[in-house]
């Protein structure tokens, strides 16, 4: 099982074993080079979105003590490193590029021309979708249906009913309780804290 070799796999990696590291790489660098491309709407070339994904798992293997298991899982806590470094990453663009100067009548008029705060807003959007969808993939197939039929089709009970085939009480009961579990993964996974 996949994750028991993961538990194995971060335990020798914080006993600075390089292979431990470099099998952590191989299995999470697509995951974080595609949500840092999702995230930043693809603003960046690939060759800058590796760069920061790079800087990532820098960041991440630096302080892999620090990592808890009991307060997240491995992607969960390296994918909040990935979202920090790339929000470094916006900031220190919209300094570099904050003001620029352009010379019309002979006059120099400096204005602020760089998109970074628009682009950042967006991605906080495109962080918490990210992070709800990795909450949902918690929730068995059954609770997944009912609660993307009920928030993202906005269906009523009534029609959730006659798509499941189910009667009134157990549509409301399975959405009482997927909401229950999916609030409980949520604040575990402190989504409205994300921006620490």
């Amino acid at each position: 099982m996949r994750t028991l070799n993961e538990k194995k796999i971060i335990k020798l990696a914080k006993m600075g074993n390089q292979y431990a590291f470099s099998q952590l790489y191989v299995s999470h660098h697509n995951f974080v080079f595609n949500s840092i491309s999702k995230i930043s709407f693809d603003n960046f070339d690939k060759f800058i979105v590796e760069d920061i994904c790079s800087m990532s798992f820098y960041k991440a293997f630096s302080k892999i003590q620090s990592f808890d298991e009991n307060r997240a899982s491995f992607s969960t806590w390296l994918i909040q490193i990935a979202i920090n470094t790339l929000k470094d990453h916006i900031k220190s663009r919209a300094e570099k590029n904050k003001l620029k100067t352009i010379n019309i009548d002979d006059t120099n008029y400096d204005f602020l021309v760089d998109d970074s705060v628009f682009i950042e807003e967006k991605m906080d959007r495109e962080i918490i979708k990210v992070l709800f969808n990795q909450s949902l993939k918690k929730l068995s197939s059954e609770e997944q249906k009912v609660l993307d039929l009920y928030y993202n089709k906005e269906m009523t009970y009534l029609e959730i009913t006659k798509e499941m085939g189910l009667s009134m009480d157990v549509v409301k009961v399975r959405i009482y309780r997927a909401n229950s579990k999916f609030k409980n993964i949520l604040s575990h996974k402190k989504i409205n804290n994300y921006l620490n």
